[in-house]
């Protein structure tokens, strides 16, 4: 990992990381059941054209976790019984997401191992944050996360701006696969990563995330592996087609090079 400087998330955030030995210690207490075959996508309010698509998502979810991914019935957010506040800079609508986090586990069904709920409401944990991306239980099965500060133009009082082009709709299906991935990750009991650079490496800002790669590192890969016991090489096969079919050129390239020596190491 490069050092972290001014304020990227490991300058602000004290952690000593998760080694697989310590992962592999609770795996009884994290790894799926054998009926929790299913991860769910819940969309929370209104998506327009100007929101990434959540069908891509969801196939995305499917590719990275080589688990079946069910995308469920959008459910407003002034049904779900969570504290909001106005943010005083950018003057959005925010949505607390302990309050979200607590309500969603009556939501699963039985063979649904995780659930995260997706919005284009900008989240707070605390009073005391100025927002936060996403958040999930690492242990529960449940995760929210925002779109709205992944939008190209979050600006205050104009979170959708007219039109987005092409590059904008890429940049922010980008950047939603990559909080969605690791907020699920996350679920399956993964801390954040501080041996590689990494998704799972934490992120205080929007150019920390997007300096991130979409994939795991080898430490993450082998515990998320571990309690899922996916095939690597189906699911190598299945990103690709994702990152070929939406223009990711580099993660495409990186991917075709693990496949690679993967088939070679047989």
């Amino acid at each position: 990992m490069r050092e972290p400087r001014g304020n990227d998330w490991l300058a602000k955030h004290s952690e000593e990381g998760q080694t697989v030995p310590e992962y592999l210690a609770r795996l009884p207490q994290l790894k799926p059941h054998s009926t929790q075959k299913l991860l769910a996508v819940l969309p929370l309010g209104n998506f327009g054209v100007e929101s990434p698509s959540l069908e891509a998502l969801q196939a995305y979810a499917s590719a990275f976790f080589g688990m079946e991914t069910r995308l469920m019935k959008a459910i407003q957010i002034e049904q779900v019984p969570a504290k909001r506040r106005l943010h005083p800079v950018t003057q959005h609508k925010q949505v607390l997401t302990t309050d979200i986090l607590a309500w969603m586990p009556g939501q699963k069904t039985a063979e649904t191992y995780a659930m995260l709920a997706v919005t284009m409401e900008d989240l707070y944990p605390q009073e005391s944050w100025n927002y936060v991306f996403g958040q999930a239980l690492l242990s529960g099965g449940a995760g929210v996360f925002s779109f709205a500060r992944y939008h190209p133009a979050f600006l205050p009082g104009e979170l959708v701006p007219p039109a987005m082009s092409d590059l904008d709709h890429r940049l922010m299906l980008k950047r939603s696969a990559k909080v969605l991935s690791h907020e699920m990750t996350h679920m399956f009991g993964l801390q954040h990563c501080v041996f590689y650079e990494c998704l799972m490496n934490g992120s205080n800002h929007l150019a920390e995330t997007d300096s991130r790669p979409m994939h795991l590192c080898p430490v993450c890969l082998r515990k998320l592996h571990a309690a899922v016991g996916m095939n690597l090489e189906s699911r190598g096969e299945a990103l690709l087609a994702f990152y070929l079919k939406h223009g990711f050129s580099s993660e495409a390239e990186w991917t075709l090079r693990r496949l690679e020596k993967l088939r070679a190491a047989k």
